[in-house]
Formats: structure tokens, C-alpha cells, sequence
């Protein structure tokens, strides 16, 4: 997830500023709607640009490894549509390598003392916004849908998108899916309960060389996200990786 209700904690007033004549700019740009999305890179900055760059590196990692990639706490689904992309450039006839995504879509569910106490963690935090009578995992999906649609092996659907609290929803995956093996896990949860629940049913999956990131690891926001970390992994036998592209996230190879 990105946090823009943290824009207060990170950004100065004169960033806020520049962001908000950067919106206008864009709700009112000149170039015709069919070639805005070939001009994207105008409207790209660093931060956007850095999480892109993680994850191409993170996928690279993860070409020469068998298994699924599972993204827990997808909200708009970003990641999914640029991993997407991503497997469609580096190894576009791995049919194996199934994308699924887990969210309430509702927000935060479930959270728990050791989350803190910061304004963000409350009940319904983050919930995704529907278009109409559309909810939004099902805008998502037809977001996905096009993605698959222009690449190779598109009469093939390699994604799944799994609404509802994710470690109920992993369980059930992995017991319906029995031939499931994971490559690439992305944690971006922010709460305890559910990244430990996933993180518990998620080990025996992992495969050797398999990449787990996390997106708020020693982030004193989102203290819950460390704990469960701390509480299903031993650290000190993990070598933790922070990436130069961003202030938190990290990854191990398990």
C-alpha cells in the first residue's frame, strides 16, 4: 500500500504543494487521452519511480525459481498490473507463474494492540474506493484482464484476485490448490494478524531462492508488520536486505 495519509509525517509544505499543481497539471494535460498512457513518464516521480525499479529487481531474482507469485494487501492493485508486466517481459511462456493477490478491499480488518496507536490503524483503513456499482476487486480484475490480454499465452489466465481477510483466504487456497509452490511473496499488510497468519501458512510453500518482501518492516507506524516478522522468522539466521530505492522496504531469499 502507499500511505498518503502520511504526507503530513514526510513531506514538507512546499512538497505538498508542488504535488497538488502536479495533479492539476495532470487533470488538465494536453495530450490526447490515446497517447497519455505512452507519456506516463511525465507525471513519474522518484518514489513511483524506485518502487518500479524494486520490483524489477525483486522479479529477477525469481526467474530461474519454480513457483506462483503471491502479493498480500494489494488494495489497488499496482504491484499485481507491474508484475504483470514484468513476466510478461523476462518470461512470457511460464505458465506456471500464476500472480494472486489478497485484500479485504474493505481496509484494515482485524487489528490488534501490537499495531500501535498511530490515526492510521483503526477498522477500515485504506479501504479501496468502487466505481458505481462496480466493487473494486471486480475493476481490478478487468484492470488485470486487459494486462493478460496483450501479452503471450493470453488464453491462459494466470492470476487470481482473493477478496476477503487473507489468512482465512490463504488457507483455503493452499488446501484447494494442493500443487501450489511460492517463488515471490510481497507483504504489504501493515497489521499483525494478518502477516503472521499468512507468514505461518506461507512457510512450507516457500521454495529455496524464493524472494519475501515486506513493505513497512521497521516502520514505526506499522509496528505490527515487524512483530509478526520477528515472531515467524529467526532474524538472526536471515539475511535482510534493504533496498537503495526505498526507505523501508526490504526483502529476504529464503
Amino acid at each position: 500500500m502507499t500511505h498518503p495519509n502520511l504526507t503530513g509525517t514526510f513531506s514538507s509544505p512546499a512538497a505538498i504543494a508542488a504535488k497538488q499543481e502536479l495533479i492539476e497539471l495532470y487533470d488538465h494535460c494536453p495530450i490526447p487521452k490515446g497517447e497519455l498512457f505512452a507519456h506516463q513518464g511525465l507525471f513519474i516521480n522518484r518514489w513511483q519511480l524506485s518502487r518500479i525499479l524494486f520490483l524489477d529487481e525483486l522479479y529477477r531474482k525469481i526467474i530461474n525459481t519454480h513457483g506462483v507469485v503471491m502479493e498480500f494487501g494489494c488494495r489497488y492493485g499496482q504491484n499485481l498490473a507491474l508484475i504483470a508486466s514484468l513476466r510478461a517481459m523476462y518470461e512470457p511462456y511460464n505458465l506456471s507463474r500464476k500472480i494472486i493477490g489478497f485484500d479485504t478491499f474493505g481496509g484494515f480488518e482485524g487489528t490488534t494492540k501490537e499495531d500501535g496507536n498511530h490515526d492510521l490503524i483503526h477498522e477500515g483503513s485504506y479501504k479501496t474506493q468502487d466505481l458505481g456499482d462496480q466493487s473494486y476487486d471486480q475493476y481490478l480484475e478487468r484492470i488485470m484482464q486487459y494486462h493478460e490480454s496483450i501479452n503471450p499465452n493470453n488464453h491462459h489466465k494466470k492470476f487470481e484476485i482473493i477478496k476477503g481477510d487473507a489468512g482465512a483466504e490463504l488457507k483455503q487456497y493452499l488446501e484447494r490448490q494442493k500443487e501450489t509452490l511460492v517463488a515471490f511473496a510481497y507483504f504489504d499488510m501493515d497489521i499483525y494478524k494478518p502477516t503472521k497468519e499468512c507468514l505461518q501458512l506461507l512457510k512450507k510453500y516457500l521454495v529455496k531462492g524464493a524472494v519475501v518482501a515486506f513493505d513497512e518492516l521497521c516502520m514505526a507506524q506499522f509496528p505490527g508488520e515487524t512483530q509478526a516478522f520477528m515472531e515467524e522468522l529467526d532474524i538472526a539466521q536471515r539475511n535482510l536486505v534493504r533496498s537503495p530505492n526505498g526507505n523501508y522496504v526490504s526483502y529476504i531469499i529464503w
